[in-house]
């Protein structure tokens, strides 16, 4: 029960820290928090010294030491990110001879405005890793942190369901939870993770593409355990099983802003892209403008837009409020020049997956990312995701629609 209530917790702190960081991440320069905000808050926080130490108590010198560990560059050490702010990539830090590394006080405040932060130290010379909570800080403003034997926790992940409709694995994903922190992520192509952990309680979360998001998994490692094998078999996403077939209707829809209802039949012969996304989400709102230039320069051959958006708003006067702000902000006072489609409401989950949906045509196809493209080719077939942020975009767009591309701008995306 208590590691349930952690979990909880934890979710509870990890939404708000992943909030904050839309919000100062995706935004323009002018709306991050100004520098000189964080050094006050710095000013009135106190640095901790990490104390290395083994399980007799003796400091360990030259424990590299961090706030998040990933293994993505396939290795079998993991890499370190330093303490600080969690946008940065920070290579991980090293202990004196005493086993201590101090962090200052403007990290300190980073670590309090990012969420929760843990402390992780491997010393792979003695195959010894530890974990330890920054809050639990003493009054000196020491955290010891007790090193361990690891546990090389490997697992399998792969997908069945995904093998037997025809598509591969491509990318699998994997969160580590320890108590309410999250200090482990790997990623991989060959379906296959790695983590070196201490004994302890954990949960994991694996993911990948064209598959359902994650299977939650709690794992214990039995003090003295040295080596674990973990296996998953992940459930296919919704679209994946929609790929070559006739995309479904769109009845699922409560109301339409810029156009009379629509429906897929009525738009044979063109090819549709149904944008995915929020005004609350800022990578959603940012990315508006490079789909309304695609959607104008296309839109005469061939292409049409339709932006879903989750039900979060429950009215168009709603969506129309929370919009004008980001209209003004972010797309120069300019209405979308597509229709937007506001979606049904639903307490559906994402089949084999207890995640909430955020409208009825959202469930329909698994949509558990904003913002999500998918296009329909000119039969009403689904094609698929179609990332149109990405440098090649606008040269796949035509080669789609059986347009000339470019030759120079391939050149350019293709380097």
């Amino acid at each position: 029960m208590q590691f349930k209530l952690s979990m909880t917790r934890r979710r509870i702190a990890l939404f708000a820290a992943m909030s904050f960081l839309y919000l100062i991440g995706c935004s323009r320069a002018e709306d991050a928090p100004p520098v000189a905000s964080v050094a006050d808050a710095a000013d009135e926080a106190k640095a901790i010294t990490l104390r290395v130490v083994d399980r007799e108590g003796q400091p360990v010198a030259g424990a590299m030491v961090g706030d998040y560990g990933t293994w993505e560059k396939g290795g079998d050490l993991p890499e370190l990110h330093g303490f600080g702010d969690p946008r940065e990539d920070i290579d991980g830090q090293l202990t004196d001879e005493y086993g201590h590394y101090k962090i200052d006080a403007a990290t300190v405040a980073l670590d309090q405005m990012y969420g929760p932060q843990a402390a992780y130290a491997i010393a792979a010379d003695r195959e010894l890793v530890g974990l330890a909570e920054l809050s639990q800080a003493d009054s000196d403003g020491v955290v010891e942190v007790t090193m361990h034997p690891w546990c090389v926790v490997e697992a399998a992940v792969d997908s069945t369901e995904l093998a037997e409709l025809g598509h591969p694995l491509e990318l699998v994903k994997c969160y580590v939870y320890w108590k309410d922190y999250r200090p482990f992520f790997t990623r991989s192509t060959n379906k296959h993770v790695r983590f070196l952990l201490p004994a302890g309680k954990y949960e994991f979360n694996v993911y990948g593409t064209e598959v359902v998001w994650g299977e939650d998994r709690e794992v214990e490692i039995a003090p003295g355990e040295r080596t674990k094998q973990l296996e998953f078999d992940l459930p296919a996403k919704p679209l994946a099983r929609m790929l070559g077939h006739e995309a479904p209707e769109l009845d699922a829809i409560a109301a339409w802003k810029g156009s009379d209802p629509l429906r897929m039949a009525d738009l044979r012969g063109k090819f549709v892209l149904l944008e995915f996304w929020g005004c609350w989400c800022n990578p959603c709102v940012a990315s508006m403008p490079r789909l309304v230039k695609l959607y104008e320069e296309f839109h005469d051959r061939g292409l049409e837009v339709i932006a879903v958006h989750d039900s979060s708003a429950k009215s168009l006067d709603e969506l129309e409020e929370k919009i004008a702000p980001v209209r003004k902000r972010l797309w120069e006072d300019r209405d979308l020049p597509f229709p937007i489609a506001l979606d049904g409401e639903t307490e559906e989950t994402l089949p084999d997956s207890k995640v909430r949906m955020r409208g009825k045509m959202t469930a329909t196809y698994g949509i558990t990312r904003w913002p999500t493209a998918i296009l329909i080719d000119r039969q009403g077939n689904v094609v698929g995701e179609f990332n149109y942020r990405a440098p090649d975009a606008r040269s796949k767009l035509q080669e789609a629609l059986g347009l000339p591309v470019d030759a120079a701008e391939s050149k350019d995306a293709a380097n």
